[in-house]
């Protein structure tokens, strides 16, 4: 009897794992090989680039595709001003990350063939500080040896501060660095590379 229940409990056990895997991810992202960029615009005249560090995603069996952007991981190069976009900017002892979701037809990535490439247009949702805008976008999909695929920015995504409440942020750091300007506006582009 209790041979009988244990073997019934672990095959419970068993089911309940494969319809985890089964209805998991069909690509999670490549952290190590992936990257988010950003310019920021200062003085009217002088671009810096800038990244994140800490990005996390994957993308469902049925499309549903997200990215999850540690702001706190923001790498300029410059210690100190890592922490005052963290802080000043993006406040990330409220709002820590920024989230994008979007749908995709899986079934059309799975049909791609290693090296094939399209390039798609795509509306995402941008959530940040709080805020949530739709963001369109024109992507290239690359379809990897490995059955993965890599989705990277044709065209730089605009993003404005203002749209998400980021302006008085981007007012305190210009105080803070003795600045006349700092641009509101700034273009973002990345490198997205997804396993199965």
């Amino acid at each position: 009897n209790v041979m009988k229940k244990l073997t019934l409990l672990l095959a419970a056990l068993l089911l309940t794992a494969t319809n985890v895997i089964a209805h998991g991810a069909a690509w999670s992202l490549d952290n190590t090989n992936s990257s988010i960029h950003f310019v920021s615009i200062k003085k009217d005249s002088i671009g810096e680039l800038h990244h994140f560090k800490a990005l996390e995603g994957d993308i469902d069996h049925h499309g549903n595709a997200s990215l999850i952007i540690d702001l706190s991981s923001v790498e300029t190069n410059i210690p100190i001003r890592n922490q005052r976009m963290q802080n000043l900017l993006f406040n990330t002892a409220k709002f820590a990350k920024a989230v994008v979701s979007m749908n995709v037809d899986v079934k059309q990535l799975k049909a791609m063939q290693a090296g094939e490439t399209r390039v798609l247009n795509v509306k995402a949702e941008l959530s940040l500080s709080g805020v949530k805008k739709t963001i369109d976008a024109t992507v290239q999909v690359l379809k990897n040896n490995n059955s993965g695929v890599t989705v990277t920015t044709l065209h730089p995504i605009i993003v404005n501060a203002t749209d998400f409440g980021l302006e008085p942020g981007v007012k305190a750091l210009q105080k803070i660095a003795g600045l006349p300007s700092i641009a509101t506006s700034v273009p973002v582009t990345f490198n997205l590379v997804f396993v199965p």
